[in-house]
C-alpha cells in the first residue's frame, strides 16, 4: 500500500469503514447507484476510493471443479479465498496453501455445512483469522494467489478433509475428539466427519 494511500486513510479517519466497505462491496467495481446513501456523505465517497485504491482486484469470475461439484467463482469470492490463505497458511508451502482452498470447496460440497464461498468463510466460529483481523487485514501475495488458482483448476490434496486446525494445541482438542483424522501436513492437522 503506497504511503499517499496510508496518508489518506488516516486523513478521513475512516480506516474501519474503508475495511468492512471493502469486505461488504466488490472493491474495484463498486458503483453506488444514483441516490444511493452513501453519496451523501463526502467522507464515505472518499473511503470508497481509497478502498478502491488500496485493495487489489482480480475482475475474472472462474469455475471451479472438483470433488464432484461445479461452482461459479466470482471475483469478490476469489479475492475471499486469497484472503483465507493468507490469514491461515501464509508461511505453508504450495500444497498447504492449496489445501485452504480445497477444505473450503469440500465444505461447499457437504451439505452439512454452507454452500457459497462468502458463507464457508464467514460461518461463526470456523476460521479464526475471520474473528481476530488477519483476514481483513491479509496482503496476499502472487505466490497465494497462483496456488488459489490451482485449486481453482482443480488440484486437491484434501482427501475429502472438512476441518483443519494447527498441529500444535491439537491433542485433546474438539477436533481430535469428535472428528476423523485424516494427514498432517506443514503446521496443519486435517480432518472429516466421522
Amino acid at each position: 500500500m503506497s504511503k499517499k494511500i496510508i496518508k489518506r486513510i488516516k486523513r478521513t479517519g475512516l480506516a474501519m469503514v474503508a475495511s468492512a466497505l471493502a469486505l461488504a462491496f466488490s472493491v474495484q467495481s463498486i458503483a453506488l447507484p444514483a441516490g444511493h446513501w452513501a453519496e451523501r456523505i463526502p467522507l464515505l465517497r472518499e473511503a470508497i476510493a481509497v478502498v478502491q485504491q488500496a485493495v487489489p482486484f482480480y475482475d475474472a469470475d472462474s469455475e471451479y471443479i472438483g470433488g464432484g461439484t461445479r461452482h461459479r467463482v466470482t471475483a469478490r469470492e476469489r479475492d475471499m479465498l486469497y484472503r483465507i490463505v493468507w490469514a491461515e497458511a501464509r508461511g505453508e508451502d504450495d500444497i498447504g496453501q492449496i489445501l485452504v482452498v480445497n477444505v473450503i470447496f469440500n465444505r461447499i460440497a457437504d451439505s452439512r455445512f454452507h454452500n457459497c464461498v462468502e458463507s464457508v468463510i464467514f460461518a461463526p466460529g470456523q476460521f479464526t483469522p475471520v474473528t481476530n483481523g488477519q483476514f481483513a487485514r491479509a496482503t496476499p501475495n502472487d505466490r497465494i494467489r497462483a496456488n488459489v488458482q490451482r485449486a481453482l483448476n482443480g488440484e486437491d490434496f484434501s482427501r475429502g478433509a472438512t476441518f483443519f486446525r494447527m498441529i500444535r494445541g491439537s491433542a485433546g482438542s474438539w477436533h481430535q475428539r469428535s472428528l476423523h483424522h485424516l494427514f498432517d501436513h506443514g503446521t496443519h492437522r486435517f480432518f472429516r466427519h466421522r
